[in-house]
């Protein structure tokens, strides 16, 4: 089993929306960078969905007078969402909830390659079962792909469209028309990996993936644990997925299927629903308490937390070296480069303007790649010789690793502010370009745990960092204070 850890950012009393039951919060979504978080209710007399636009701060009611809200999804930056009102169909807004929209469906679409939908009474034909009982509801971060349950479980549909047209993707096995709980569901960014949670009947409660957009399904290592689940989600990639099983734990499964993380909520609280934001560093759980020290929410919170396990090292913003990258160093009189793996304290490393600096420190870690093509920071990137002339062969870092640049391109300085929080940062005289943000790497293609390493140089200013030479290209090296506090790394 995985180390893992969450930590809590900030909570909200939710005791006067919930309506004095905690249970009645039944789905979070949130915008990409959690700025925006979605809240539906079910069974609250004049709320259907709560919305935040400051991370949690504070909450409007922005879909009054309704009572059945089962799931919701939004799109990366929050202005497309979609509620699955249990008994009255899927709604859609275009304006962060400021207008609301039925979904309508077409019936009588022939399902692909003649397959035989469990829900359908008339021989096959899309939709078959009620779709005003649609239950859940997921959506990728343009939120026009879309995948949908009915509260019959036997089914999961598809729209490529923003839910203008769809079709029958995926039928539960050994359905057997008493479902347990509803189909939860996940997906991506791109919306390429998808999970279900299978809550459907007493022959299967797992989780299934699926990594060609619902073309094939398989199940996942569940090491163990049974479902059924009451939440899902996974981050940006699909490296992970997150589960809230009935027992109200958090469980982390992992796309290698060779480990697993389990976090039992601390005393007095139980998990419900889940939303995922910033890539899969931090949550947005609904409980039913919060202990000290901040005060009891007995009967709902809505909690933030920061999210730490070892393929996510240092909430995953982790600039570093993939192995086999190779830093010029100066060994016995002569420029030479060295692997970062081999590199030890003491050795001294070519800098662009301040000669030689020893190694103070070394720093190991893992990372996860999933080896799609989708950019972010928690990911490593191919920086290529066609596109740096100045490399001796292609070098592998994390999106977080800067490359130091005379000055940025159009959108990178609004890209890289974005990114730090209104900063930009300057190494030696250059700017720092953060990987994920310099369009001229492409995401690197390998999937894997993989090896990567960061070097601090000898420094009076623990906070400050140095201008290296990685396969040729000038980068950047880590400060101490980094290495030691920040990253999350094994140091030697």
């Amino acid at each position: 089993m995985v180390t893992a850890s969450i930590t809590t950012i900030s909570s909200t009393d939710f005791s006067s929306y919930d309506d004095g039951n905690y249970q009645a919060m039944t789905g979070i979504a949130c915008s990409a960078n959690g700025e925006i978080i979605y809240v539906c209710m079910y069974g609250v007399t004049n709320i259907g969905v709560m919305k935040s636009t400051n991370n949690g701060t504070t909450w409007s009611n922005i879909y009054p007078n309704n009572m059945g809200f089962t799931s919701i999804a939004c799109s990366s930056n929050g202005q497309i969402v979609y509620a699955a009102n249990l008994g009255d169909g899927l709604y859609k807004s275009t304006n962060e909830g400021g207008a609301w929209s039925k979904v309508q469906f077409l019936p009588d679409n022939t399902l692909p390659g003649d397959a035989l939908n469990p829900e359908s009474p008339t021989g096959g034909k899309f939709p078959g079962y009620d779709l005003t009982n649609i239950d859940q509801i997921s959506c990728d971060s343009t939120g026009t792909k879309l995948i949908m349950t009915t509260n019959a479980a036997a089914s999961i549909y598809q729209s490529t469209d923003g839910g203008s047209t769809w079709q029958f993707l995926y039928v539960a096995p050994g359905y057997n028309t008493t479902p347990t709980g509803p189909t939860m569901l996940a997906s991506n960014a791109d919306g390429s990996i998808l999970y279900a949670a299978l809550n459907t009947n007493t022959i299967s409660k797992d989780i299934i993936a699926s990594k060609n957009s619902g073309v094939t399904w398989e199940t996942i290592n569940m090491f163990g644990i049974s479902g059924p689940f009451t939440s899902l989600g996974t981050n940006s990639y699909g490296d992970f997925v997150f589960a809230i099983d009935d027992t109200s734990n958090l469980n982390i499964f992992y796309p290698t299927h060779t480990d697993n993380a389990v976090l039992v909520p601390s005393a007095g609280n139980t998990f419900t629903a889940l939303g995922v934001y910033n890539e899969g560093k931090n949550l947005v759980i609904s409980q039913n308490s919060y202990p000290s020290p901040i005060p009891s929410y007995s009967n709902g919170a809505v909690v933030l937390y920061s999210v730490v396990n070892k393929y996510n090292p240092g909430q995953g913003d982790v600039s570093c070296f993939k192995r086999d990258s190779q830093i010029l160093c100066l060994k016995e009189g002569e420029e030479v480069y060295i692997k970062v793996q081999d590199i030890r304290k003491g050795d001294l490393v070519k800098t662009s303007r301040n000669g030689y600096i020893p190694v103070d420190m070394i720093g190991r870690s893992k990372l996860y790649n999933s080896g799609n093509n989708l950019r972010g920071q928690n990911r490593l990137y191919r920086c290529s010789t066609s596109k740096y002339p100045e490399l001796t062969e292609d070098l592998i870092i994390t999106g977080c690793h800067s490359i130091l640049v005379d000055q940025y391109t159009e959108g990178e300085r609004e890209e890289t502010i974005e990114l730090t929080g209104g900063r930009v940062f300057v190494t030696d005289c250059k700017y720092r370009l953060m990987a994920c943000v310099d369009k001229r790497t492409i995401p690197f293609e390998e999937e894997g745990l993989f090896d990567i390493y960061h070097i601090a140089l000898d420094n009076d200013d623990y906070y400050m960092n140095y201008g290296v030479y990685a396969n040729g290209l000038l980068v950047e090296t880590c400060s101490k204070r980094y290495l030691k506090e920040l990253s999350g790394m094994t140091l030697f």
